[in-house]
């Protein structure tokens, strides 16, 4: 099963995903210090997500994305079911030609085809 956030980032290619579904604690330690700023300091045992569309997230990460906010308050499964696809955020985030808007811009094709 493929999980793809909001902003159309594949979790499996996430290292914090990957740290949790397996467990791995070497990695989490890994993606704290990885993940970690002069604004947030990660530690290991935050390390644990299954998406930022599961209920179980890294909530210290994922409290600072606009597309995840602005997804939700939309009530939108991914950001390329939103009518205003594609916003100055997705723009600013995901330009285009970028992996993440290539996998948006594939999910919801009938947004794009001016024709239907």
């Amino acid at each position: 099963m493929e999980f793809i956030a909001y902003c159309g980032n594949d979790c499996a290619q996430c290292p914090v995903f990957k740290a949790t579904i397996t467990n791995d604690d070497a990695l989490r330690a890994d993606c704290a210090k990885r993940f970690s700023n002069a604004k947030i300091l990660l530690r290991p045992e935050e390390m644990n997500c299954y998406g930022c569309r599961s209920d179980y997230r890294c909530t210290k990460i994922t409290s600072h994305c606009e597309i995840l906010r602005c997804a939700e308050m939309k009530y939108v499964t991914i950001c390329s079911e939103c009518e205003n696809y594609p916003c100055p955020k997705i723009e600013k985030y995901c330009p285009s030609g970028c992996p993440n808007r290539d996998r948006l811009d594939g999910l919801v094709p009938w947004r794009r085809d001016p024709e239907l």
